[in-house]
């Protein structure tokens, strides 16, 4: 005759015991739901009580995706003297603001592209991503707060001025690499310079000069 170890024996006790305070458990919660008139099914009463005996798990709630968006802080000074107009009067500007997947074709669209949403559609074809815009007013410094995904690797600003200096409206920038303080850009009586960023295809110096003139 073979006999088995004690352990196992204790073992199967346990399990026992622990199954029949499963069933104490159920009994005694669906006692409760039954006199206090709860409307609990019998099958969700049961889960509460294996879950209050540690035989059910709870189920966790689907954590949210952790967001790969890269924040980038815009900030514009605006001149005193700015977006002149024939009378050599400061008015406000319209700055845009640009998300896009390339750069080239943001680069070579001439001025008139700009502000028009059709045309910007139709000449930035799916390199555009979305715009958005913000006014300044002169002598006014303001803080734009954005986000760029991975699939956005480039920024895009231009300023709509009313007499634009040539190559001073328009700068693009890639996202990586970026500064945390992100990018500063001066609007001036005709021009956008850059502070602080390195645009795509122009020279560092040209960028943060102002133009000595406007036209």
């Amino acid at each position: 005759m073979k006999y088995r170890d004690k352990s196992e024996g204790a073992q199967g006790m346990e399990k026992a015991v622990s199954l029949w305070r499963v069933y104490g458990a159920g009994m005694a919660l669906l006692g409760a739901g039954a006199l206090t008139g709860c409307a609990s099914a019998p099958g969700e009463t049961l889960d509460k009580a294996l879950e209050a005996v540690g035989v059910l798990k709870k189920a966790e709630a689907p954590k949210p995706p952790v967001s790969k968006a890269l924040p980038l802080p815009i900030r514009l000074q605006a001149s005193p003297s700015l977006n002149l107009d024939a009378k050599g009067r400061s008015l406000g500007l319209w700055v845009r603001i640009y998300k896009l997947k390339q750069a080239d074709a943001f680069l070579s669209a001439p001025y008139d592209t700009f502000g028009n949403k059709e045309r910007e559609r139709e000449v930035l074809g799916e390199q555009l991503l979305s715009v958005r815009d913000v006014q300044l007013v002169p002598g006014q410094a303001l803080r734009v707060e954005e986000s760029f995904e991975p699939e956005q690797p480039f920024v895009g600003v231009v300023g709509l001025f009313l007499a634009p200096a040539p190559q001073r409206w328009r700068y693009a920038f890639k996202t990586e690499g970026l500064s945390p303080q992100g990018l500063i850009l001066g609007a001036h009586a005709c021009a956008l310079s850059v502070q602080q960023g390195e645009p795509v295809g122009v020279n560092r110096a040209f960028a943060q000069s102002t133009p000595p003139f406007c036209s």
